[in-house]
Order: structure tokens, then sequence, then C-alpha cells
């Protein structure tokens, strides 16, 4: 074999070591690829935190104090919102249909035993107080219902039953503590429905975006899962490409090594008809 034979399957051994390492980096990276694409397609959007529950507030009896102290004049409340009973309103409805009844008698009670010890005489009585309850409880802008008309009980019973506010009361007994008390109760408690409102449509708007987010990284994950796809599809082909290079080269040197074997058969064959003949 001479020198240029022995270069030339030199060189085909090297390229023939380069293919099957470029075959291997290959096939790895048609497995990662593919353990990567089903770790990708399989992703699922993860549920959002739960929608929050609004802060606990109510109205608060000490804001009401400190409120009540700075009040000079007494402004007369509209005719339509007045706690006290006027000509203008409705006759009394039939007993079957008065609703918030005990609720105004609880309150009427708290009024009488504050007007015992501050001292005082309001006119306010069980229908006025009743109707005023129902007149703002089925307000239909507010919607305030029966939790407000309890709450309105609690918070002002509170307040004629505090011992400053019947001090108060006896040094301005122009000022109408029942009024003021309802009015500044009903104010308080739309502001906190108003704010737990708020509160509620923040967490419902971020539940919505996140869920949206959630849904945009699954179909951003879906499309790499699809993309790599494509690069474990390319990865094998080469691979396959290769595998076949590999195939037909192998046949070829097989071919090869035949012809020499046949042509070295023919010359050593030659080689003894030679010696005979001589």
């Amino acid at each position: 074999m001479n020198t240029e034979n022995t270069t030339e399957i030199f060189f085909l051994k090297l390229f023939k070591f380069v293919i099957l390492a470029i075959m291997g980096l290959a096939l790895l990276t048609t497995i990662g690829a593919l353990i990567y694409a089903a770790i990708e397609y399989s992703q699922k959007p993860k549920e959002p935190a739960p929608a929050k529950t609004a802060p606990a507030e109510t109205v608060n009896i000490d804001d009401f104090l400190k409120k009540i102290q700075q009040v000079k004049k007494v402004e007369q409340p509209p005719v339509e919102e007045s706690p006290e009973p006027t000509a203008e309103q409705p006759k009394q409805e039939k007993p079957a249909e008065k609703k918030y009844l005990n609720e105004a008698r609880q309150l009427l009670a708290c009024t009488k035993e504050f007007e015992v010890k501050a001292k005082q005489n309001s006119a306010v009585d069980e229908e006025g107080i009743r109707q005023w309850f129902q007149r703002n409880a089925e307000d239909r802008k507010h919607e305030r219902g029966q939790a407000w008309v309890t709450d309105s009980v609690k918070f002002n019973c509170s307040v004629l039953g505090n011992q400053q506010i019947i001090e108060f009361a006896k040094k301005k007994p122009e000022v109408k503590l029942l009024m003021e008390s309802s009015f500044y109760h009903i104010e308080k408690w739309d502001e906190i429905k108003l704010k737990i409102a708020e509160f509620n449509r923040s967490e419902e708007e971020r539940i919505e975006s996140e869920r949206r987010e959630e849904e945009a990284r699954v179909f951003a994950a879906k499309a790499r899962a699809f993309f790599i796809l494509a690069i474990a599809g390319g990865a094998f082909g080469i691979f396959m490409l290769l595998a076949l290079y590999l195939i037909f080269s192998a046949i070829e040197s097989n071919l090869r090594n035949i012809n020499e074997n046949i042509e070295k058969f023919k010359i050593d064959s030659a080689s003894e008809r030679n010696i005979q003949m001589n």
C-alpha cells in the first residue's frame, strides 16, 4: 500500500470520527428537544390567587364624637330623608305590610332613654323612624337593605347611650343628636360600601388579568414546543443523513476491499503461473 492510500485512509477515518461525533450530538439534540417540547406543550394555565376579602370596616363612633364637637349650626334635612314624621309622609301601611318595625321600636327605646338622661324631648315616633328605615333601605341607587337597618340601630343606640354624647346634649340642646347620628351613619355606611365595591372590583380585574397572562404564557409555551419539535426533526434528519452516508461509505469501502482482493488474487495467480512456466 503506497503513501497516498495510507493518507487517504487516515483522513477517511478522521472524517468518519467527525461524522460519528456529529451524529451523537444530533441524536442527543433530538432526544433533549423532544423532552423539552413535551414539557412546554404540557403547560397548563395556573389559577390565580383567590379574591381577597375586603377589610372589615364599620362606622366609627369615635369619629362621630369628633365631628359632633364641631357642629355650630344645625341644618334641617330635606323632608324626604328626615327621620322625624312629617305631614307629607304617607299614611301608615297595614300592619302586615310594615317593615323594620322591630328595629324602629328598638331605636325609639334608645331615643327615649337618651331623652330622659339628656333632659330633652323630640318629636320622633315609631312610624316616622320605621318609614325612614324603609325609604333608605330600599333606595334603588344604594340598595342598603336589612344590613344597613340593623347596623343603623346598633350605631345610633351606641351614640345615644354614650355618656360624652349625653353631656354634650345637655350643653347644646339645640343639636338634634338622633338626626345628626343617623345622617352621619348613612353617609359613612355608603362610603364603606363603595370602598368594598371598589376593592372587590379591583380583585376581579386582578384575577381576570392574571388569567389572561397565564393563557398568553401557555400559548407561548405551546408555540415554543412546535418550534422545538421542528428543531428535533431537523436534528434527527441530520442524524439519518449521516447514518445513510456511513452506510454507503461502508458499502463503498467493502467494495474497494473486495476489488483490491480480486486484483491481488489476479496478481498472485499470474505470478504462480509464471513461476510454473519457468
